[in-house]
Order: structure tokens, then sequence, then C-alpha cells
């Protein structure tokens, strides 16, 4: 069974495949100060609706509503990812170690291809509201979205969240 559904698109990439193209929060962080527009893409793994409420600058939303339409995106797009550097994030690192595994496998033109180990939670947990993250990280605990600058979980850190955080 998968850990996030994708009713089995993602079935013929191996646990071997998804070790591949880690960055640590620091990594992300300085690859993207650094990165060049025209040799670079930084796809948001998440559906739409995540994207809306925060992201990183100048990230692409593939517009899905669920990650089983992801692969569908990068077929129809795989001429843009071509010889490009890749750069890809998730909520907490499952969707994007999945996404860019698919991505390295299923265009073969494409550049290097990498992902934030542990998602925008662990980036948050090191930069805060100092980072590059704009607006609120959707999660998975009832809070629906958390601040940069939240520290306590649960409904009740959702309500007492009173950080502004624009998108």
């Amino acid at each position: 069974s998968e850990l996030i559904g994708t009713g089995g698109k993602f079935s013929d990439i191996s646990v071997d495949d998804t070790a591949k193209g880690y960055l640590t929060p620091k990594e992300w962080h300085d690859a993207l100060e650094n990165r060049k527009e025209g040799d670079s893409i930084l796809i948001d793994c998440r559906n739409t609706k995540e994207c809306q409420i925060g992201h990183f600058h100048q990230a692409l939303d593939p517009g899905t509503t669920t990650f089983a339409q992801f692969p569908k995106w990068v077929q129809d797009h795989s001429l843009e990812l071509k010889e490009k550097k890749v750069f890809m994030y998730c909520t907490g690192g499952i969707r994007c170690e999945k996404a860019s595994a698919f991505i390295r496998k299923h265009v073969p033109a494409v550049g290097e291809v990498q992902h934030l180990q542990g998602g925008i939670h662990k980036y948050l947990e090191e930069y805060g509201k100092d980072g590059l993250w704009k607006g609120k990280n959707f999660v998975f605990d009832g809070r629906a979205a958390a601040s940069a600058t939240e520290t306590k979980v649960g409904v009740e850190a959702a309500q007492e969240d009173s950080n502004n955080d624009d998108v």
C-alpha cells in the first residue's frame, strides 16, 4: 500500500530511486539564493490548494488537485524540464522523493534533480520567518496551516497563531 495514494502511478519507482538528490535545509537555502532562473526550475510538488497558502518565491505550481496527477504534468512538461536543474519540495519530503525519482526516470534529458530533505517542515524548523518561505505550510494534524513562527501543535495553535504571514 502507498503512504501517499497515487493509484499506482509511481509503482515503477523503487526505494533506491527515491534516496537520491537530497538537499539539507541549509543546502536548499543556499541553492535557492544562488539559483539561476534560466538554468533551473523550482517545482512545488503539493497540490494547488497547498501552494496557494504558502510557497517559495518563483515556485511553479503544477496545478494538480491530487498527487496522482503529477506524472501527467511531468509528461506534458518534459520539454520544459530538458537540461534544467530541477529543485522540488513538498510538505514533509515524501511526495518530492517520489516526484524527483519519477522525473529522473521518465525525463532522461533532465539535468540534476534535487529535493528538500524533510520538506518544508524541516526547512521552517531551521529558518522560521528568516528563511525564503512565504506564507503558511499546509499540515495534516488538525491545524490545516502552520506559520513559519509557530511552535505549538494542534488546533489551539492555529487559533493562537496571530502571525499574519503574507503569501
